[in-house]
């Protein structure tokens, strides 16, 4: 059976339907709730439990699916359990000061690594 923002859909006659309704969803499922969670998308037209999401171009929650879920940045997609992964550390509140926090360790890190190497004489020592 396929889905379409957690609801179950057929085909029907050449028209992809609702099963619940037997409405098309071409042209109604923007005005129903996910199937998932019961909420409706955000303003801007966001997935209601990820809302706006920092560096992220497109994402889905996948609605109870997880093997569908997805965030597009840039040049990496997640899916799946990655994506959700990440939604569960994005949603938190902090999280852009936690992650400003861990890249500022990151950058520390390799900053010490690269001095060291260079203390020690280069890449072969």
């Amino acid at each position: 059976m396929s889905h379409l923002r957690g609801h179950a859909i057929e085909l029907r006659q050449g028209v992809w339907t609702f099963c619940d309704t037997g409405e098309p969803t071409a042209g109604t499922w923007r005005k129903r709730p996910c199937g998932h969670c019961g909420r409706h998308n955000t303003v801007e037209g966001h997935d209601a439990c990820l809302g706006t999401l920092p560096g992220v171009a497109n994402a889905c929650c996948g609605h109870g699916r997880r093997r569908e879920a997805y965030a597009q940045f840039s040049r990496l997609t997640l899916r799946g359990r990655a994506a959700c992964a990440f939604f569960a550390l994005a949603t938190r509140p902090g999280f852009l000061t936690g992650l400003l926090l861990y890249i500022a360790i990151l950058a520390t890190t390799a900053f010490f690594w690269l001095r060291l190497e260079a203390w020690l004489g280069g890449p072969h020592g």
